[in-house]
């Protein structure tokens, strides 16, 4: 480092002329000042920038990396033995960072840009939300959800703000991807129903710590509101419940509000408003009674149980599997069962 600070010096005293040694500096000492006066040709304002430069020159900088930040992961949800690239949202310097999770069969491969990973879930990976973060030596992010499911997923298509050209939905269930891009994006989703067909409609996001309070909104092929649901009355996540009383195509709205809350009041978006849609045929299995029932075993649920669907008994009897449901139930595809 001496070496090279002796050689700088060297370059800008030839400006003016001069040399380290005309100017008392030799191998072995501290670069320092002479003590007497030089000749007036150096005024002091000059001798003061050469040290000063000097000093920046040779100060040694060191660059700190910071522990990465991971706000969220998209797509959200991934099929049970699919490889799939994944955008980390966040910041990571240096890229990239390495990668836990909290279960096997799961492997996040970094790619060559900056956010980005190639996913392989294997066959055997265990479904249901896993926890991620990323690391490097300075420390490591907070964790966020990947969703691991049996059942196909798809992904929301832009341009589709406008109700009168929505992305179609061809067939239900339908489970998907989607993220509310910027300020004011509001998403669109056509389905078709009959005359006295339910449709049960679920959005997933303050509970996989998206920064918005979610709403869901049904409107007619005019554009005019039939149903709205901000809130499933658990969370901050809305749930819609509806019954066609005509035949025809209607259009599912997702929009959200900032949380936690902020002074202005618009529609939020931004690359972290990440969420999962889950549409499909009712009914719609909201709460049980009892809440629990014991694996194996049959156990008749009373008229307690909290069904939204018109003509459907409220007496149902399920055989407890792994998470209490079977395929063969009538509420498989409830809100319930994709959150299993």
């Amino acid at each position: 480092m001496r070496k090279v600070c002796r050689q700088r010096l060297s370059e800008i005293l030839g400006r003016w002329g001069e040399t380290p040694s005309s100017l008392g500096l030799h191998p072995g000492d501290e670069i320092r000042a002479r003590e007497d006066s030089r000749p007036t040709r150096f005024a002091t304002e000059s001798l003061t920038t050469v040290w000063l430069t000097v000093v920046v020159l040779c100060t040694p900088i060191q660059l700190h990396a910071a522990a990465p930040t991971l706000e969220h992961l998209y797509p959200v949800a991934v099929q049970i033995g699919s490889t799939n690239t994944i955008t980390a949202i966040g910041k990571f310097d240096p890229w990239p960072p390495k990668v836990w999770v909290d279960a096997p069969g799961i492997v996040f491969t970094a790619e060559t840009n900056s956010g980005k990973f190639t996913v392989e879930i294997a066959t055997n990976a265990p479904t249901g939300p896993h926890l991620v973060r990323v690391f490097n030596e300075q420390g490591a992010s907070g964790p966020r959800f990947l969703i691991v499911t049996r059942e196909p997923q798809s992904s929301e298509q832009e341009s589709n703000d406008d109700f009168r050209k929505p992305q179609t939905l061809d067939s239900l269930p339908a489970s998907l991807n989607g993220r509310l891009d910027k300020s004011g994006d509001v998403d669109s989703f056509a389905v078709t129903l009959e005359a006295g067909q339910t449709i049960v409609v679920s959005l997933e996001a303050y509970t996989l710590a998206s920064p918005m309070d979610a709403v869901l909104r049904l409107v007619d092929s005019r554009g005019v509101q039939l149903a709205l649901s901000d809130d499933d009355g658990r969370t901050f996540d809305p749930l819609l419940v509806w019954t066609a009383k005509s035949a025809g195509t209607y259009v599912l709205q997702v929009f959200g509000f900032a949380y936690p809350a902020v002074s202005d009041v618009k529609f939020t978006g931004g690359n972290a408003c990440v969420y999962r849609l889950h549409v499909s045929h009712g009914p719609c299995l909201h709460y049980t009674l009892p809440l629990g029932v014991r694996r194996g075993a049959h156990t008749t649920l009373g008229s307690s149980v909290g069904i939204w669907a018109p003509g459907l008994d409220a007496s149902l009897s399920l055989t407890a599997q792994r998470w209490g449901l079977t395929r063969n139930s009538p509420v498989w595809r409830s809100r319930i069962s994709r959150t299993l």
